[in-house]
């Protein structure tokens, strides 16, 4: 992700944190940019798509990543 995707981004964190009833501060926000930037915001968005669908709970990054490339182990 770039600079330009930061709105895209906090909106999907933000629905994640309504759909999941948790709060998102600026600081988690920025540590999840931060975990996720080596990827495209389709894919975060698509993720984010995913975990709705398949989560019961707020997902972590690596879940995102999950969501994304499949469980590495």
């Amino acid at each position: 992700m770039t600079e330009l995707d930061r709105k895209p981004f906090a909106e999907a964190m933000h629905i994640l944190g309504e759909t999941f009833g948790e709060s998102v501060s600026e600081v988690r926000a920025e540590v999840y940019f931060e975990a996720l930037r080596d990827l495209t915001i389709e894919q975060v968005s698509m993720a984010a798509r995913l975990a709705l669908r398949s989560l019961k709970f707020f997902p972590k990054p690596v879940e995102l990543r999950e969501a994304i490339h499949g469980n590495a182990s």
